[in-house]
């Protein structure tokens, strides 16, 4: 679920010309990259089994919607800094 957003986001960063779509300033595409990136970084480096599998759940109650993981993503972006 994660993997095509974070690609999709790292065309528009490296292409922004032939994107038709989406946020349209660098620092937006950068900051959706990272709340992509927390996410992932948490499947991988949870505290503990139990944790990860809390984790997991939550970004499987998305249904894959790229504006719910995103929006996942920034809450714990926001909670962490």
């Amino acid at each position: 679920m994660i993997f095509p957003i974070e690609r999709a986001l790292q065309m528009q960063i490296d292409e922004p010309e032939n994107s038709n779509s989406g946020p349209s300033t660098l620092s937006e595409l950068k900051c959706l990259m990272i709340y992509c990136r927390i996410l992932g970084y948490f499947i991988h480096h949870g505290p503990n089994d139990t944790a990860r599998g809390v984790f997991v759940d939550e970004i499987l109650s998305t249904g894959g919607d790229r504006v719910k993981l995103l929006q996942l993503g920034e809450m714990y972006y926001d909670y962490f800094t």
